[in-house]
């Protein structure tokens, strides 16, 4: 019910989003400890 309303479409879109920045984020911190850029999003 009010599954595939524009609101709750784009809360899903914003939340994959966050989801997405938060893993580069974490990517980065990895990559800054091992002293090496691994950005494996961009292979």
């Amino acid at each position: 019910m009010g599954l595939f309303t524009p609101s709750a479409i784009a809360d899903t879109v914003n939340f994959m989003k966050d989801i997405n920045k938060k893993r580069r984020d974490a990517y980065k911190v990895i990559a800054q400890k091992k002293g090496q850029l691994f950005r494996p999003w961009e292979a």
